[in-house]
């Protein structure tokens, strides 16, 4: 009697995880799409904000370096605390859902101080002003914009490559387990790759605009047909030819 609990008990089990978990890739190809597009928007941030922080806040080079590596410091230690947190707690997806929703708040927080005028210094070329020090409200709504930003980035960085696997449905597949670890790991790659290339020159778009108009300029005449040569002035003189303007 209790061999054939057991064996109810054990199917019952085996069909509930069975529903549980789907070998869907679009699944975890969401999960691996979503930790690439924290990584483009956290490494993006991080190439170009000493700039910001110098420019926009006045601050010295060394200040702002502490600032990032403080920033970054943060991120890569809570992580820990991310993860323990989702293996102790909360599940993977809570802790994922609630990174997720750190990380919005905290890049929203940042881009409110762009287009706010009260959360910036006042501009070094404005008239009859000086280059003021940020007082101490806008310090701190851009610390919580970064200290947001590094809660989201401890949740989602050590709970997204578990929680994918765990959609895995024949977890002893060798061969479909590297497969998706393969492609976890290109995607951070690539989204790397895209952080510190595409996206920096994004945010400095004077860089390639004499190109731009070069090859705009280049397409549009593409088809122009040009004269014989009989009909240019050939000279076999060394100087230049000057020709006056009236």
């Amino acid at each position: 009697m209790g061999t054939h609990l057991n064996q109810d008990t054990s199917s019952i089990e085996a069909e509930l995880r069975s529903k549980l978990l789907h070998d869907d890739r679009s699944l975890y190809l969401f999960i691996i799409a979503n930790e690439a597009f924290e990584g483009i928007a956290s490494q993006g941030l991080t190439s170009n904000m000493i700039f910001y922080l110098m420019e926009v806040y006045h601050m010295e080079v060394a200040t702002g370096a502490i600032i990032l590596s403080i920033w970054n410091s943060l991120s890569s230690g809570l992580s820990i605390v991310g993860g323990f947190i989702s293996d102790s707690y909360l599940s993977r997806f809570r802790v994922i859902a609630t990174g997720s929703l750190f990380s919005l708040v905290g890049v929203a927080f940042l881009w409110l101080t762009s287009i706010v005028p009260q959360l910036t210094p006042s501009s070094c070329q404005e008239p009859d002003t000086g280059c003021n020090p940020p007082t101490r409200t806008q310090l701190g709504f851009l610390y919580a914009s970064f200290g947001l930003m590094s809660i989201g980035s401890a949740c989602i960085g050590p709970c997204s490559i578990a929680f994918g696997a765990d959609q895995l449905k024949h977890h002893n597949n060798q061969r479909l387990i590297d497969s998706y670890f393969n492609f976890y790991y290109v995607s951070t790659t690539i989204s790397s790759g895209i952080a510190s290339t595409v996206v920096v020159y994004i945010q400095e778009p004077i860089i390639f605009s004499g190109l731009i108009q070069v090859l705009i300029v280049a397409f549009r005449n593409r088809k122009i047909h040009l004269l014989p040569d009989d009909c240019y002035n050939h000279s076999n003189s060394n100087e230049m030819d000057r020709v006056e303007l009236t």
